[in-house]
């Protein structure tokens, strides 16, 4: 299934890629999701596409959508700005056929600009003892486009995306799925990612709250594990410090523009999800402070 919000012009890639496939799709879903370009033309050039429309719900919603208007029991969920490579489903069906009990099996991707040109090759997934452990910290870098589910696992834990996240909502299903059931993550290009400017990874605010989010909710299920412990604490500290750090550059050129609300309300955002770089920061700025005083009063007390 393909959902679309103001992508109509890349969407005869994805579609097309779909129909490329070295396994044929049994089902091709376009979601309209309330989007102002002409998805509905572009979907009606290719007969093997069911167009549905509704009002604008956000990502996870047309995903869900999608699940409730299809009866495969394997699932991809392909953006519409993003393509599958020709053997993408015929990889992932042949995996989890061989892993019966696998609630979902991901491979690898690669990373395309807005022409369609390779600017990244794929790497394989980062070593680990434990995937669930590092589930935790990163998600593997799993994205749902590389990601073949089984329509029983998403079922079993709740029958679809969360669509109070406005990101890494996959990460989140992820998770509930990983709790319950294997998973499998396999060294195979699949997919190609398209890096543009209109992003969800662009917006390191709404990134940041979503995975925070997410992991905060892994607690209780990591609790009396001292090792999913561990892995949960180092997760939230990865998010916090990669995302931190670029909401703090921001704050300084927020500054320097004289855009204090804006100021005000990102050291807000800090406050509530990192609130040790906000300390950090303060006794920063202290010590500084109390470096640079210092000389001037021992020159003080020397002349007087």
């Amino acid at each position: 299934m393909i959902p679309c919000y103001r992508q109509a012009h890349f969407l005869p890639e994805a579609i097309e890629s779909v129909l490329a496939q070295t396994l044929p799709a049994a089902e091709i879903v376009v979601i309209d999701d309330g989007s102002p370009d002409d998805v509905a033309g572009v979907a009606s050039r290719y007969p093997e596409v069911r167009y549905i429309r509704q009002e604008n719900q956000g990502l996870s919603a047309a995903r869900n959508t999608g699940i409730r208007a299809t009866s495969s029991e394997l699932l991809v969920f392909l953006d519409s700005d993003d393509r599958l490579l020709p053997r993408a489903l015929e990889r992932g069906a042949a995996h989890l056929e061989a892993r019966p009990d696998c609630g979902f099996a991901a491979g690898r991707m690669q990373v395309i600009d807005a022409k369609g040109a390779l600017i990244k090759p794929w790497k394989p997934f980062p070593e680990a003892e434990d995937y669930r452990e590092r589930m935790l910290y990163d998600h593997c870098g799993i994205y749902p486009v590389t990601t073949m589910y089984r329509r029983w696992a998403i079922e079993a834990v709740g029958g679809g995306f969360d669509p109070t996240l406005r990101s890494a909502e996959d990460w989140d299903m992820d998770l509930r799925i990983a709790r319950r059931f294997p998973f499998h993550l396999y060294n195979e290009p699949v997919a190609e990612y398209r890096r543009h400017g209109t992003n969800m990874t662009q917006n390191s605010r709404v990134m940041m709250t979503s995975i925070l989010r997410v992991q905060h909710a892994q607690r209780r299920w990591v609790r009396g594990n001292r090792r999913m412990e561990a892995a949960y604490r180092a997760g939230v500290r990865h998010v916090q410090r990669s995302f931190g750090e670029i909401i703090i550059d921001q704050i300084h050129a927020d500054a320097r523009e004289r855009r204090w609300l804006a100021v005000l309300d990102k050291l807000a955002l800090l406050a509530r999800w990192y609130p040790r770089v906000v300390l950090d920061r303060a006794e920063m700025k202290l010590r500084r402070l109390r470096e640079r005083i210092a000389p001037e009063r021992s020159q003080a007390r020397s002349s007087g």
